[in-house]
């Protein structure tokens, strides 16, 4: 706060006759009828939210899905749709804003989803798998935003007699366009 201000006064004082202007702001006994108006002190300062707009509609890019998702104020629901080859993925993913920075929003959320493979290594069947996530928004141009998160995910897959368990670490970025 105290370099803010120092930037403040710093830029009232170059600015040629504000000196007494920006004197008379630190004072604590100023008032708002004492300080001058100008042309430029009228433009109206807008700094970016983390979300555009509330409640909007998004669809996402990331690699290798297809998303959609709906931006509460507080909460985020998201569909996924993610095709390689022999794989399918479909998941549903609830995460909430924990802070904003500025325009950054850190977002916590759990994701849920069922898998589908079929010729890989020569086995198919079915699975299931979760994550816990933390992540990044960041918001930039008018409607697009880019998002990195990551966290622990569990994996579940079941096929030809064979079931297998894993867990790792997973990381992952997606890019969105707002409706």
């Amino acid at each position: 706060m105290k370099l803010l201000l120092s930037l403040f006064l710093v830029g009232a004082l170059w600015a040629p006759g504000h000196a007494d202007a920006a004197e008379a702001a630190l004072s604590p006994t100023a008032t708002v009828d004492a300080l001058p108006v100008t042309p430029a002190a009228m433009v109206k300062a807008e700094t970016p939210s983390a979300v555009p707009v509330d409640r909007r509609l998004a669809l996402g890019l990331g690699y290798p899905d297809f998303r959609i998702r709906y931006d509460f104020p507080q909460v985020t629901v998201e569909a996924q749709a993610a095709f390689l080859q022999g794989v399918q993925t479909y998941a549903g993913r609830l995460s909430f804003g924990l802070a904003d920075w500025g325009p950054v929003r850190a977002r916590l959320g759990a994701e849920a989803g069922w898998i589908k493979f079929d010729g890989v290594q020569t086995v198919s069947g079915t699975g299931g798998y979760g994550q816990a996530l933390v992540g990044l928004e960041l918001p930039f141009l008018d409607r697009w935003s880019l998002e990195a998160e990551g966290g622990p995910a569990w994996v579940q897959l079941n096929g030809d007699s064979q079931s297998a368990f894993g867990a790792d670490l997973v990381f992952d970025a997606a890019l969105y366009f707002y409706l």
